[in-house]
């Protein structure tokens, strides 16, 4: 699965013309730049004092709704500063909202957190449960994206919109099968 993943990296970072040039140098300096860069640049973010955000970069989503219908409220971007770590790099790993939000005490209990729900799906898709199989299959993408970002909160709205179509995809289709059949007119007697 390794190789495959670094060989598909490889090809799309000759495709998209990554790094100014082309040469395994380039794709290896790309490599570095992704796979080290999050770690090295959110070191670097947590060596700043900052204030806490309290929840506004976990709840993006909600404030973003809140905004469009007209209450003005602050709303932190999805696209964060770049950082000189000699490289230029934007990438943060999975903790940088839940430490912005709240501190050391975000960035050690959010993994747990996801971890337990995380694993309260995939133990409902093992037992067999249709909709949790394609939950637990959904929830895949962001569990081996958390090294480069949190794709579980910042993709709130995705979620939402993926739950609701597999609830109405699951609980429209018992509906549809639950109703009862027509039963055939019984045949005139001596017919």
């Amino acid at each position: 699965l390794f190789v495959v993943g670094a060989v598909s990296f490889t090809i799309m970072g000759i495709a998209l013309g990554k790094g100014g040039g082309s040469g395994v140098e380039v794709v290896m300096d790309q490599f570095r730049i992704y796979l080290l860069g999050g770690l090295a640049a959110f070191g670097q973010h947590i060596q700043e004092t900052q204030l806490m955000d309290w929840g506004t970069n976990i709840m993006r989503t909600p404030l973003l709704v809140l905004r469009h219908v007209g209450i003005e409220v602050p709303v932190p971007d999805l696209m964060k500063e770049y950082r000189f770590i000699p490289d230029p790099t934007n990438v943060y790993t999975f903790y940088l909202p839940y430490f912005d939000d709240f501190g050391y005490v975000g960035a050690f209990f959010a993994p747990f957190v996801i971890g337990f729900l995380q694993g309260k799906v995939y133990k409902r898709a093992r037992m067999g449960s249709s909709p949790f199989m394609i939950f637990y299959a959904l929830l895949l993408y962001p569990l081996f994206m958390q090294f480069f970002q949190d794709q579980y909160f910042s993709l709130m709205s995705t979620w939402v919109q993926y739950t609701g179509w597999t609830l109405v995809a699951f609980l429209g289709g018992r509906i549809l099968v639950a109703q009862p059949r027509r039963q055939p007119a019984p045949s005139p007697a001596g017919g």
